[in-house]
């Protein structure tokens, strides 16, 4: 009986996180918890409602734990990434990133991840290698990853005006 219960809370939880309601999905997921602690794909869930609250630290404590019980999942590896460089730990967000593209060369998010982390890096050549891969890979849905990075993490940043306006220019183009 839990383990339906569980079922239903990780899909209301990420539905909930799909329409953009996160303070409604970081209760659920609260409730979650309750169920199965020990269990990675709780835990996984618990962290992307504390991501999507912007509660990054607590959301890499969840998303470490659940590595700890299942450190192949790529996603999870994805998500440590995108924290990690939402808390401008990037030379640890590389590491992350490039894992899941170590198992998954044409993963589009990770692609966009390591071109912030590039940027963030000052490594443009880098960059703007990888801003071509997940262009290779889908235009249309780098264009929009490649917006929400921008806006989440490159406009509020440090990068000098010069990058930003080259980095604007670039998503314009796609």
């Amino acid at each position: 009986m839990s383990d339906e219960i569980e079922d239903q809370l990780v899909s209301k939880t990420a539905e909930l996180i799909e329409t953009g309601r996160n303070q409604e999905a970081l209760q659920t997921a609260e409730s979650l918890e309750k169920y199965k602690n020990e269990d990675a794909i709780v835990l996984y869930t618990k962290g992307i409602a504390l991501y999507k609250n912007k509660m990054f630290e607590d959301a890499l404590r969840y998303f470490s734990e659940a590595a700890n019980l299942n450190r192949e999942e790529k996603r999870l590896w994805y998500a440590i990434g995108y924290t990690l460089i939402a808390l401008n730990r990037v030379t640890e967000a590389r590491d992350a990133l490039r894992y899941v593209l170590g198992v998954d060369e044409n993963h589009l998010g990770a692609h966009i991840g390591m071109f912030a982390v590039c940027i963030f890096s000052e490594e443009e050549e880098e960059a703007f290698y990888h801003l071509q891969k997940a262009t290779e890979i889908n235009k249309t849905n780098t264009k929009k990853l490649l917006r929400s990075m921008y806006e989440e993490f490159i406009e509020p940043s440090n990068v000098g005006e010069e990058t930003k306006i080259s980095i604007k220019k670039r998503i314009d183009d796609i």
